[in-house]
């Protein structure tokens, strides 16, 4: 994502985000929109990233939490994202916290 793609998705009425800070300078963020359909509430993670230096320390594993507490709170039926499926690494991270292979993107 590019500066102007990161405004734009700020400026969205269904967008929720979250972000891990250190020392005030952001390490880690989610980035998700809302989707209502007719009555049902679902997410969809657009992007999720940690910086190399804060890897392996639980923050992607904190910002799904954020994202199941939202969950809970706003109803949500589902939460859901696109992974490369020679990502590896978010792949088990993904596993880790009960999400489920429905579909393969391929590169």
């Amino acid at each position: 994502m590019v500066k102007n793609q990161f405004i734009s998705q700020f400026n969205k009425n269904v967008n929720l985000s979250f972000g891990c800070f250190n020392n005030k300078k952001l390490v880690a963020f989610l980035i998700g929109n809302l989707i209502f359909i007719e009555k049902v509430s679902e997410y969809e993670i657009l992007f999720i990233y940690v910086k190399k230096t804060y890897r392996r320390k639980g923050l992607a594993n904190y910002l799904l939490n954020k994202i199941y507490i939202q969950k809970n709170k706003s109803n949500l039926k589902k939460i859901f994202l696109k992974v490369a499926e020679n990502n590896f690494p978010a792949i088990e991270m993904y596993r880790k916290n009960n999400f489920e292979l429905l579909n393969i993107r391929r590169n």
